[in-house]
């Protein structure tokens, strides 16, 4: 083709008009392919980088993590199970030889999970025994499907009885959990924590007086004959556990009240039949881990029965109003701790049902309380008033979108104030409380000789506020703030283990971000003022 052309051109013939074109165009193909070439090495390059900066960072963790002592390792390790990841002493001892020094100690294989589907639980829990090596056990098994193994599995776990510290048993069915139980029949005298969860139960007829068996957690009533330090059970189901069926040395009962597949309806006559025979406790807690009113509590048949639990410290009701009607059936003399938080929305209008069994209760048992909670339930103003003036010893009032007015603030202190010992208050989404009667309150209870002394009896009897909590309250202004934080520790930020933290209610952002935009936050959160006596936590 060249000669051709060469040819062409010596005969006084020009080139070929798309000759000329043709090599063009080829070198332009060219030049966009390489171009493309080229970006494609660029993200490569950048790619490389990217794994490159990556590794030097692990290498530098590692590095470092290499120099903890094997105390701190061992610490960082009980964490990371603590948060649910069982397999940490597994996976950590195949990191370094310092990090597998750190995994020899025995408390790091005491927590033991066993999931019935997991390939061969029998041979994981055998190698967590064998290196927990006598450490007290904390026992956590998920009883699912695959229940082949489960016999061989109890007969191990059984062989180390002895070393039981916490139980936990979490079953889809019944039947599988009641079985589980009937087999612990010999004594555990280092057992103290029972935690049993059943996901799927067919509902019936909750009001049976009865022990039903294929309804019932049976195999508790056998379980753990001698088991003297074994006070705490934990229940999870949609059903309250009958009379009978728990422990009567038992101090500490938790009942979790799973959402029901259909509406249905408890019998507060069966929670007085189960408190009946429980005299021993101490803390108690029946909550609806769900909102909405899919169950209800029917009442009792006596209004005027009542259970004396003498030694109960501590009662937390979660649940739709009709709940609290508990209260009133219960006489106890030792309570300091008393939490009630609704399930339902509020319907703008105060719960004159409610209120009344509380007040009937306060009135009547007149605990001993310390701390008071109401969480999204509002009482009328008389019923708070009266609830108040029931529980002349209370230190910590905690309201949650339960209204308290300037009036009710006003009788906090003055000749004669209510709850003379309050020295805490926690108020969040309270509307009708204004910032002006809260740093009234606050001044009015404070310590005369100005030296900060917390809980020192004033002239009228009253211990200082030392403590405010304020979050999302319509009628507390900024300036209201600032003046509550030069006096007292003020908050508008949730505690690490507060109860709104897994809903998101209380975050305050919004309000946060203002206070820091006028750099209230900046000049007081980590200095107080010149008296010494206020603060800012935000």
């Amino acid at each position: 083709m060249a000669d051709l052309t060469v040819l062409h051109v010596a005969r006084g013939h020009g080139f070929p008009d798309d000759f000329l074109e043709t090599h063009e165009q080829a070198i332009a193909r060219i030049d966009i392919e390489i171009e493309s070439l080229l970006r494609n090495v660029r993200r490569l390059q950048f790619r490389k980088a990217q794994h490159m900066e990556s590794i030097k960072h692990y290498k530098g963790l590692t590095t470092l993590a290499r120099r903890l002592p094997p105390e701190l390792l061992t610490c960082i390790f009980e964490d990371c199970i603590h948060d649910g990841w069982t397999r940490t002493p597994l996976t950590a001892s195949h990191v370094c030889s310092e990090w597998r020094k750190a995994t020899r100690i025995p408390t790091l294989w005491s927590h033991i999970y066993i999931n019935s589907d997991a390939k061969d639980p029998y041979r994981r829990t055998l190698f967590w025994l064998e290196n927990s090596k006598g450490s007290p056990l904390q026992i956590t098994m998920d009883v699912r499907n695959d229940l082949s193994q489960m016999s061989g599995i109890m007969d191990l776990l059984l062989s180390h009885i002895q070393q039981w510290r916490t139980f936990t048993v979490n079953s889809i069915l019944l039947r599988h959990a009641n079985h589980i139980l009937s087999l612990c029949n010999r004594p555990a005298p280092e057992l103290r924590i029972l935690n049993v969860s059943v996901v799927e139960e067919s509902l019936h007829d909750l009001d049976q007086p009865d022990i039903d068996d294929e309804h019932e957690l049976v195999g508790m009533m056998g379980s753990f004959p001698e088991a003297p330090h074994f006070h705490t059970v934990r229940i999870s189901r949609n059903i309250l556990p009958s009379h009978g069926t728990i422990p009567s040395s038992i101090t500490n009962l938790s009942i979790d009240l799973m959402r029901p597949s259909l509406p249905v309806r408890s019998s507060v006559d069966k929670v007085l039949r189960l408190l009946e025979g429980l005299p021993a406790l101490r803390n108690l807690s029946i909550a609806l881990q769900y909102y909405g009113e899919e169950r209800q509590f029917v009442p009792a048949l006596d209004e005027n029965r009542r259970v004396v639990l003498p030694e109960l410290e501590s009662l937390v009701l979660n649940g739709s109003p009709d709940i609290f009607r508990i209260v009133s059936h219960l006489t106890t003399p030792s309570l300091t701790r008393l939490h009630l938080r609704s399930t339902v929305e509020l319907n703008g209008h105060a719960e004159e049902e409610t209120g009344s069994y509380l007040r009937q209760f306060l009135e009547r048992a007149s605990p001993p309380l310390d701390l008071f909670e109401l969480h999204d339930m509002d009482l009328s103003l008389s019923d708070l008033s009266a609830c108040l003036g029931a529980v002349p010893r209370l230190k910590e009032l905690c309201l949650h979108e339960s209204d308290i007015s300037d009036s009710i603030i006003q009788q906090l202190h003055g000749p004669g104030a209510l709850c003379p010992l309050l020295h805490k208050l926690d108020l969040r989404w309270c509307g009708q409380v204004t910032g002006r009667a809260l740093v009234k309150l606050v001044h009015a209870r404070r310590v005369s000789s100005g030296d900060g002394e917390n809980h020192t009896l004033l002239g009228n009897g009253s211990v200082p506020i030392d403590s405010i909590t304020i979050i999302n309250c319509a009628f507390v202004e900024e300036q209201d703030i600032i003046d509550l934080a030069q006096t007292t520790i003020c908050r508008i930020v949730m505690q690490a283990d507060d109860y709104c933290r897994r809903f998101g209610c209380c975050q305050n952002d919004r309000y946060r971000r203002r206070l820091e935009l006028h750099q209230i936050a900046v000049m007081t959160r980590t200095s107080q003022n010149q008296n010494g006596v206020g603060k800012l936590i935000a």
